[in-house]
């Protein structure tokens, strides 16, 4: 069950990455609300030109529901569209073998996790017995101690990242999901896989394989795989229909990860947060990051600020904005991270500093430009 671990990452070592993990339990990074004269904004130019903003996509709406993919394999989703502020809270699944059924992910707050628990058992009709976890961020762990005492496996990088983040406390989330927040305990993964070898397990005749990818959306990604049905639960490699959160994120290898799905044989993605959907999806994704990429590189190249460079790129991904969560909540930490790449200090953690100086220059640039 349980794989020889590897002692070591691409680009860091597990330990070097381990170590510099910051922030562990965050989910979503929120934009800081500093301030900064707008006038240090307009003093920095740039040789990148202005991009002409287009119009936004028309994006689906989708429901909260436990639905049936296949004989004992389901997806549980969050609802969202637009409008509906949802990605904070991710998707799951239920798959059931003989004895009992495999989750993936635990939500952000225990009355989601609840409202999964009770849809997932009341189809399976037996206990769960083991959780997987996609990574470390809170809004796929936080309620891990609800599945106890089932087996929760993961990369022992997110077993790692999520006892150093400890228990969340729910800061700046809606009062409704506190409800039983007294409950939680911290419940890392007791189980860690090989970054660089699939496990197989067999739920009665329906093989489910983990496939580490990383690193991506973090240091510690893992995809789960049914190849009889061709169905894949990506975690956040996948966003669909929502802005994606680059805040642990190698967005190149990120990239470079969304092209490995796309030469897997899938007919049906389950993303970390939005609707089911399909390879047509994840390619607007992909265009999302690619886009954010070039735009950035342009404006790193130009000695541009990475606060003021996200205020530019809003333009470029105004195709964007009907998403949820979209370019402007998303922006800044992402493009922190591509300078980070840039500039050849890519780690796991999401620089709390180069965040804060970012979001300041962000701000002044926007002041400055609505003038």
């Amino acid at each position: 069950m349980t794989k020889p671990r590897n002692t070591g990452v691409a680009l860091l070592s597990r330990r070097e990455a381990i170590g510099r993990v910051a922030g562990a339990g965050l989910g979503i990074v929120s934009v800081l609300h500093a301030t900064e004269d707008a006038g240090a904004a307009g003093r920095q130019s740039s040789a990148a030109p202005a991009t002409s903003r287009s119009a936004p996509m028309s994006i689906p709406s989708w429901n909260t529901e436990l639905k049936q993919l296949a004989p004992n394999v389901y997806a549980y989703t969050q609802g969202g569209g637009p409008g509906v502020p949802s990605s904070a809270i991710s998707n799951g699944a239920c798959i059931v073998g003989p004895d009992h059924w495999m989750a993936i992910d635990a939500f952000a707050a225990p009355p989601h996790t609840k409202a999964f628990l009770a849809a997932a058992n009341k189809a399976a009709g037996k206990p769960c017995g083991r959780l997987v976890n996609t990574h470390h961020h809170a809004d796929h762990t936080t309620g891990n101690c609800f599945f106890l005492p089932a087996e929760i496996v993961a990369s022992e990088f997110c077993r790692q990242a999520v006892i150093k983040g400890g228990i969340s406390d729910l800061r700046g989330r809606p009062e409704s999901w506190k409800v039983g927040a007294n409950e939680l305990k911290l419940a890392p993964p007791v189980t860690t896989i090989d970054d660089h070898s699939r496990v197989t397990y067999y739920y009665g005749d329906t093989e489910v394989q983990l496939i580490p990818n990383n690193p991506a959306h973090t240091w510690g990604d893992v995809m789960v795989y049914l190849p009889q049905y061709k169905i894949l639960w990506a975690g956040d490699i996948a966003f669909h229909y929502v802005a994606p959160a680059g805040q642990s994120a190698y967005i190149s290898k990120w990239i470079e990860a969304i092209d490995r799905i796309n030469k897997m044989d899938v007919d049906v993605i389950v993303p970390g947060h939005g609707p089911i959907s399909t390879k047509k999806d994840l390619a607007l994704m992909r265009e999302y990051l690619e886009t954010a990429k070039r735009e950035a590189r342009r404006r790193y190249d130009a000695g541009m600020s990475a606060g003021k460079a996200a205020a530019e790129i809003e333009r470029a991904m105004s195709k964007f904005d009907s998403w949820v969560d979209p370019a402007a909540n998303r922006i800044v930490p992402n493009v922190v991270r591509l300078y980070a790449e840039f500039n050849g200090t890519i780690a796991p953690d999401l620089p709390n500093e180069a965040t804060r100086k970012a979001n300041e220059d962000y701000k002044a640039a926007k002041s400055a430009g609505s003038r």
